[in-house]
């Protein structure tokens, strides 16, 4: 007690043990004190539970301080869990040793609860998490002004590099570096006050592994029940859709501009702002890139994602999703999907429809630009459809699909072959106000308007071009304005197999081509 220590040789810990555990308090007056691991000194962990470093600090007040130093190692022994290298309660930290620690073990632990507050963390040297469900670092009830520095964190499978818990004061974090396997997180901030992560050289690195255990999903940075601004900092996301950012019940401010948040392959989930009261922010406009099975933007339940200026999203990669919108989430209007490559996915939606990015462009064979998926309330497009990429086949601008409510649009133009502008089964009325332009086909027709068991209402002027189909309906009713059609074109198709499905109604004038166009069949 109230003394200043050094180990300069190895010590066993058994179950249960602390391999030096000192008190520090003001009974031998306020001053400064150290605990020392040499760099001749181990602490070798030899049973469950064992504790290498621990001082627990009350009554020293802000102007002195304990401080456990580590220059040896502290490392877990065997296949011996629950282990912990450091323990600080009031206490500075400082490593510039090795900390090897195993199976649901961390590698240092403060808090202030019950303790000095305003107490440091520096990692200089190295934590090592080598067996699963270990953590480096976690801070419970911290309350402090200091930074934590978290320097270099690494490991394999299900680990967690550091962990922030109801923390009582804003917590500082800088200088990080962390690459964690499978199934891992980099940050955590779970509850208590509001967080910075910042750096004071290069920028910070988290980088997490694949997922491949989908309860256990790999995550860079989660803010939990808390809200924080992350700066300086670099996010790589693991394969099999792992996250770079999660948020929930809280806020995330993300800053491209300093930063960066990308996929190692683009099979990554890059944002997910999860339940209503989850935001995540993406400031700096910097273009975001997913490739195969990825997903750029995800929200749930309400969840939001803004932007504070243009932000464009690209989808690289079949079946990747420039953003994902599940039952009454939101994306801000400044993202801009844009679909590079064939097979890819703008925007999808289900449930409830609130606010979605546009997608912008169109790009490769078999893409899809928006999905909407049993979504519950009528849908509406403000910007004019377009399906503009005249090299590709089997496009749709909008899949409608499921259950639905209604669909209104302003607006289609689709050039190509084999194309489509909207395509809805979900029997609900599919309503067209603006301009319904088909260009001409060469090869199989490309069609404006499909809709099986809903009717069509076509409020615009509609030009369909040679071999192609303006409005083709399944057992319902087509309603539409003025038509020019061209050679072999069709204007409108109706395929109804019983009586009282529904008719053609064509409000205007029509002007039919020559070669067997046709204004409209049933």
């Amino acid at each position: 007690k109230n003394a200043d220590s050094t180990i300069n040789s190895t010590v066993s810990v058994g179950k249960d043990g602390v391999g030096i555990n000192a008190i520090y308090d003001a009974t031998d007056g306020a001053k400064d004190y150290t605990l020392t691991l040499g760099t001749n000194g181990k602490f070798e962990l030899n049973g469950d539970r064992a504790a290498g470093m621990s001082a627990t600090v009350t009554g020293l007040g802000t102007a002195n301080k304990a401080t456990i130093i580590n220059k040896g190692i502290i490392e877990t022994i065997g296949s011996n869990v629950d282990t912990t290298g450091i323990i600080a309660k009031g206490a500075y930290v400082q490593n510039d040793g090795k900390i090897n620690i195993g199976k649901n073990g961390v590698a240092i632990y403060t808090t202030n609860d019950g303790a000095d507050t305003d107490t440091g963390l520096e990692n200089n040297g190295e934590i090592n998490l080598i067996e699963d469900e270990a953590k480096g670092i976690v801070a419970n009830k911290a309350n402090t002004t200091k930074d934590f520095i978290l320097g270099k964190i690494s490991g394999k499978e299900k680990l967690v590099g550091a962990f922030f818990k109801d923390s009582q004061a804003p917590v500082n974090v800088k200088d990080v570096n962390i690459d964690v396997g499978a199934n891992s997180k980099g940050l955590v901030f779970e509850g208590g006050s509001n967080f910075t992560v910042g750096a004071t050289g290069v920028n910070n690195q988290i980088k997490v592994g694949d997922t491949t255990d989908s309860n256990n999903r790999s995550i860079g940075i989660a803010a939990i029940g808390t809200s924080g601004t992350v700066s300086h900092t670099d996010v790589i996301a693991g394969s099999k859709q792992s996250m770079g950012l999660y948020a929930k019940n809280g806020t995330l401010t993300f800053d491209t501009l300093t930063g960066d948040l990308k996929s190692t392959d683009g099979n990554s989930i890059l944002t997910y702002a999860d339940g209503a009261a989850a935001t995540i922010s993406l400031n700096g406009g910097k273009t975001l890139e997913i490739a195969k099975d990825g997903i750029g933007l995800g929200v749930k339940d309400g969840g939001t994602i803004t932007a504070d200026k243009d932000t464009v999203v690209e989808v690289k990669g079949e079946n990747g999703i420039g953003a994902y919108v599940n039952n009454g989430g939101n994306v801000d209007s400044k993202f801009k999907i844009k679909v590079k490559n064939a097979k890819g996915r703008g925007v999808y939606l289900t449930g409830t429809v609130s606010s979605y990015p546009e997608v912008d462009e169109l790009k490769g064979d078999e893409s899809v630009g928006y999905i909407f998926e049993n979504v519950t309330n009528v849908v509406n497009i403000a910007n004019p459809i377009l399906v503009n990429d005249a090299t590709a086949k089997g496009q749709v601008a909008v899949l409608a699909q499921g259950t639905g409510a209604g669909m209104n649009v302003n607006g289609i133009s689709v050039s190509g072959n084999n194309n489509t502008g909207v395509y809805s089964s979900t029997g609900q009325t599919v309503t067209n106000n603006g301009l319904l332009t088909v260009g001409a086909s060469t090869g199989d027709s490309s069609i404006g308007i499909y809709s099986r068991g809903g009717a069509v209402i076509n409020n615009g002027v509609s030009t369909i071009g040679n071999n192609s189909l303006g409005i083709y309906g399944e057992g319902t009713s087509i309603t539409t304005k003025d038509m020019t059609i061209g050679d072999k074109g069709v204007g409108l198709y109706l395929n109804n197999t019983a009586l009282g499905q529904g008719d053609a109604i064509v409000n205007g004038n029509v002007s039919v081509g020559g070669n067997e166009a046709i204004s409209g069949t049933g």
